[in-house]
């Protein structure tokens, strides 16, 4: 017996590879095989009972379960199980109606109520036979059960053999029908659960028999290779050691070396960069002052010195960008206005592109991107100068920009129909310093190694495409930078300043009681840092700086205050401590005229939350 039913619960299931898949047929094949045993044995009660309709409609179900079973032999599993959950209601529904409609059988009230207890028994199959990895065929296989509770009693209506059609009255049938539903819902929700969890359960078991059967073979391996190598390790140990310490001690010095060239190499770039650019200017004012005098061959000696210190001038100020890029200079984030910035571009340009002239077509799908200002304006810059500068002189030039989030990114693209670059020759010095491509027109071969420095700089990327004498093209990709509410700008033991870009302000944080000099200097940059980033909303925070002299109030009155509200300041947020310092609040109360004659508004608050929320309310009003 025991074989036979081993042989019957793996029916089917030779090529059958994914256990969930295997555990369902087996439950499906058992299911029928129980299936046909149990509608054998009703069929037989009832046909001794009386042989009629009914007895003869329950001994068809084993025949219906042997179909379901030759299924799954062939090799349809799938249409099986589903077979076997659409045909479970079905028959249910069928024998209850049957039963009814034999002729001289009295049809009491527990024939509505036990067919019913039958489906919500047998809801439990769809969750047996199917698991959450076929989701889909798992709804779909509890469809007809709950058709079967919905459509019970209006397929007995239609039969004419419905609860009040058979003369019976109780109220509480129709409360006992949704008693029935709710049941049902439970013992499928309870079985989905089950199922659900039996699911994850096994498949965190496979996982881990499958991790360690890996295991189990890499341990294998690395056994025997550390019984290989242990022999080995202990003989070069000891001359290991010794090579780690003379290795340890060069490392040392090499580092130490490094540090050293490391800073001298900054200095002499910078000395370079900026200190030669006082002389260079010395030689151009000199050089305007020979023009006045200088005649004939003279004048011409002039003009070419002065051609020198020019290219002099422009080489000393790129390789001061450089030096500044390789250094971090400038990486302050700002909301810039991408096609505003565009046009202060082209600006230049604009006589070139009325002589020849150059359309510009410009797509921008992105308006507002957060990042370094300076950076993007010179790479905008420079593309668009080659752009220009490298246009084709047999067909009218164009020039088209977009720009475009893709996937959570900027993306710029300039392309022309110049004279194009030889990409298969030119390839690999595309963006090396002093490079050139086309010798027709001037150039110092900088350029695209500024842009592509500036694009590395900003944490992005450039791709080029490019046909001799058709088009060149030009692909930058910028990250989407978020936190750009506190950008540091100054970090001092006494006190920070930092850019918030999202509402174009600048703050300052005091860290403790400061004197005169450091009081000053710290508001001094910040006028500096104000002019730069456009500023116009302030924040400062005076909880931790303690009190000010008078006559750094009357500073603040006479130099700082009209500075910032000539600057464009608009707002500004002060952040004090519960009792506030009684003659700094008489100031601002004596001084209300002079904001009010700027037109600035001015908020004192206790928290920083507080004022954030100032100056968000009166942005959003403006």
């Amino acid at each position: 017996m025991k074989k036979y039913w081993h042989k019957l619960s793996f029916n089917g299931t030779a090529a059958l590879i994914h256990p969930f898949d295997l555990e369902s047929v087996i439950i499906t094949n058992r299911l029928c095989s129980i299936g046909v045993l149990f509608v054998l044995v009703i069929g037989t009660l009832l046909g001794i009972r009386q042989w009629n309709a009914e007895p003869i409609f329950v001994l068809t179900f084993p025949i219906v379960f042997s179909f379901i079973l030759w299924l799954i032999h062939m090799g349809y599993s799938t249409s099986a199980r589903l077979l076997l959950c659409f045909i479970i209601p079905m028959l249910v529904v069928g024998m209850s109606i049957i039963s009814k409609l034999v002729p001289g059988e009295e049809i009491t009230d527990s024939e509505y109520f036990d067919y019913r207890f039958v489906l919500i028994g047998t809801s439990i199959v769809p969750p047996l036979v199917f698991g959450f990895d076929r989701m889909k065929l798992l709804g779909l296989s509890i469809l007809p059960f709950l058709l079967a509770f919905v459509l019970f009693d209006p397929l007995h209506n239609y039969f004419t053999v419905g609860y009040y059609q058979v003369e019976h009255i109780v109220p509480s049938y129709a409360i006992s029908q949704w008693i029935c539903t709710i049941m049902f819902g439970v013992i499928v929700s309870g079985a989905l659960v089950l199922r659900k969890t039996h699911d994850e359960v096994q498949r965190n078991n496979l996982n881990l028999i499958a991790q360690l059967n890996d295991s189990n073979t890499q341990l294998e391996k690395a056994h025997d290779r550390f019984q290989k190598q242990n022999e080995e390790l202990s003989h070069a140990n000891h001359r290991l050691a010794d090579k780690v310490a003379l290795a340890d001690q060069d490392l040392r010095k090499t580092n130490e070396e490094l540090i050293r060239h490391n800073t001298e190499l900054q200095q002499f770039s910078y000395i370079v960069s900026h200190d030669l650019r006082g002389p260079v200017a010395s030689l151009l004012g000199l050089l305007e002052l020979l023009k006045i005098e200088a005649t004939g061959l003279e004048n011409d000696i002039v003009e070419h010195i002065g051609k020198s210190a020019r290219n002099l001038d422009n080489m000393v100020k790129d390789l001061g960008m450089i030096v500044d890029i390789r250094n971090d200079i400038h990486k302050i984030r700002q909301a810039v206005d991408v096609r505003r910035l565009i046009e202060d571009v082209l600006v230049p340009f604009q006589k070139e592109i009325q002589e020849f002239p150059i359309r510009i077509e410009c797509l921008t799908e992105i308006n507002e991107f957060y990042t370094v200002r300076p950076m993007l304006t010179s790479i905008v810059h420079n593309l668009i100068s080659n752009a220009v500068k490298y246009s084709a002189k047999n067909r009218p030039p164009s020039i088209q920009i977009r720009t475009a989030d893709v996937g959570g990114q900027f993306q710029f693209v300039i392309r022309d129909n110049g004279i194009g670059i030889n990409l298969n020759a030119n390839r690999a010095n595309m963006f090396k310093l002093y490079k050139r491509f086309n010798t027709h027109t001037e150039g110092k071969g900088i350029g695209l190694y500024l842009v592509n420095l500036q694009v590395n700089a900003l944490g992005g990327t450039i791709h080029v495409a490019s046909e001799v004498d058709s088009f060149t093209e030009f692909t930058i990709t910028l990250p989407m930078h978020e936190n750009n509410e506190k950008q540091v700008l100054m970090d001092v033991p006494y006190s920070n300043i930092f850019f918030d870009a999202t509402r174009t302000m600048i703050g300052i944080q005091w860290k403790c009681e400061v004197n005169r000099d450091e009081f000053r200097l710290v508001l001094n940059r910040s006028l500096n840092f104000m002019r730069e980033y456009n500023a116009t909303h302030g924040l400062m925070d005076i909880r931790q700086r303690g009190d000010i002299s008078r006559e750094d109030h009357l500073w603040l009155l006479e130099n700082y205050f009209p500075s910032i509200f000539k600057l464009g300041l608009k707002r500004l947020a002060v952040i004090h401590t519960t009792e506030i310092n009684q003659e700094t609040l008489a100031f601002y109360e004596r001084n209300r005229s002079v904001f009010e004659k700027y037109n600035i508004q001015i908020f004192f608050c206790e928290s920083t939350d507080e004022a954030y929320q100032w100056l968000d309310e009166m942005k959003v009003l403006v």
